[in-house]
């Protein structure tokens, strides 16, 4: 078949199945069959591809239909002009999650002018994406970076070596503060799984980074009474969550804090996406 009769049936299949994306998908799952670029693929047509790659397209096109994520296809997801490594084992990065990376840069920079230097915590790393961004952008900060899962904290050191700043993370095995022997943490930042369990329409990605329990604050509460427990004091908490948690989450943290103060972040589209706790003593 020539290249724009795969692509035909590329749109039409992808279309079909509600997938937004389905041009763009198309034409990306072709390069990554014929090792060209989407430039090339555009201005050749009239290419005959053969049966081999025909046969991986239709196949890809009908994962893809499936909702199988692009990301996995590659092997990698552009996160903050950064390349990060993805698999079945690490939530692939999201871009409202910049807003939680945003949120924490306007207070790291303010107190990144300090003579001491900045502690910043990044829980439940996954891929890494949070910790490395830090790592390139901030200047006179420490980074650590933790994840309960091997898996993905190996991934996230891979992702650390790929974007050069391996040396200035350190990487901890931890379910959420319980190996975190450093106390003076000045910030916090978690994208923890906030997704309640009987939400269902998310497959592939790994069930652990995205679901928690009941209202899905499950694992944001855990780690407010560990800050606590295991006497913590950060002067800056960020949370990303899901718009409707926002008051559930207020009320609980004002019935665990004597006097915090609460600030709310929106993303692009308007909706409440980062939850940032400061003063909690």
């Amino acid at each position: 078949m020539k290249i724009n009769e795969l692509l035909a049936f590329g749109y039409e299949t992808l279309k079909k199945k509600n997938i937004e994306s389905f041009v763009l998908d198309t034409e990306l799952i072709l390069t990554l069959v014929l090792k060209k670029n989407r430039e090339w693929i555009l201005s050749h047509p009239e290419f005959i591809v053969n049966k081999k790659a025909e046969k991986k397209f239709f196949k890809l096109i009908i994962k893809r239909a499936k909702n199988y994520p692009i990301a996995y296809m590659f092997g990698h997801k552009y996160f903050y002009d950064l390349k990060f490594k993805v698999n079945k084992n690490v939530l692939i990065p999201r871009p409202e999650t910049e807003i939680l990376i945003e949120a924490t840069f306007e207070v790291a920079n303010l107190r990144g002018c300090q003579p001491s230097r900045l502690t910043i915590l990044d829980i439940g790393c996954g891929c890494g994406n949070i910790a490395i961004t830090f790592a390139h952008k901030l200047q006179n900060t420490k980074i650590i970076a933790s994840d309960v899962s091997k898996h993905a904290l190996n991934m996230a050191k891979k992702n650390a070596k790929l974007n050069n700043v391996y040396n200035k993370i350190e990487f901890i095995k931890s379910d959420l503060l319980k190996n975190i022997k450093d106390k003076k943490i000045d910030i916090i930042v978690a994208n923890l799984p906030y997704i309640k369990n009987d939400y269902k329409t998310i497959k592939y990605e790994p069930r652990k980074a995205l679901y928690s329990s009941k209202d899905g604050l499950g694992h944001y509460k855990k780690l407010l009474y560990q800050i606590i427990e295991l006497k913590f004091n950060p002067i800056y908490i960020f949370f990303e969550i899901e718009p409707s948690q926002v008051e559930t989450l207020t009320n609980f943290t004002k019935k665990l804090f004597k006097k915090p103060t609460i600030e709310i972040k929106k993303d692009l589209n308007g909706f409440d996406r980062v939850f940032i706790i400061k003063s909690i003593f």
